[in-house]
């Protein structure tokens, strides 16, 4: 199977129901991702991919990120949780977020700023780090 010939058969009016009752008939599986996709990449009517660029914001504990999700005053600006740890931050909600975490006491991290422990010249991977700015070692 390939793009031309599924091509073919989609001028000749192959549905992806036909062609997945052929190939369980033919193979005794289902179609495999990838020749499903070719069968959609090859239709017309397969809107454009869209992209975008997540935020990700990095926990120092699952404890914080847990806190973060429940509490009313920041869960709304979080997405999808990647993992004990990570989250993403839509971008349209990096500035609400930033508010909601200073009145904790809380700050993101800038993600172009050297490491503070790293040295000249290091930086920090892409993603927002959580880091606290409460107990910076100076006392009042």
């Amino acid at each position: 199977i390939s793009s031309a010939s599924l091509a073919r058969a989609i001028e000749d009016g192959l549905s992806l129901a036909d062609l997945s009752h052929w190939f369980v008939k033919r193979t005794g599986a289902e179609i495999p991702p990838a020749i499903r996709l070719l069968f959609l990449a090859s239709s017309s009517r397969m809107p454009p991919l869209a992209t975008h660029r997540p935020i990700v914001l990095n926990a120092p504990s699952s404890e914080l990120l847990d806190g973060l999700i429940q509490h009313p005053d920041t869960r709304a600006h979080l997405g999808e949780r990647l993992g004990p740890t990570t989250v993403i931050v839509p971008d349209e909600a990096l500035a609400p977020l930033r508010r909601a975490l200073e009145g904790f006491g809380l700050s993101l991290a800038d993600p172009d700023a050297p490491e503070p422990s790293g040295g000249p010249g290091r930086r920090r991977k892409p993603g927002q780090t959580l880091r606290s700015r409460r107990g910076s070692g100076s006392s009042s």
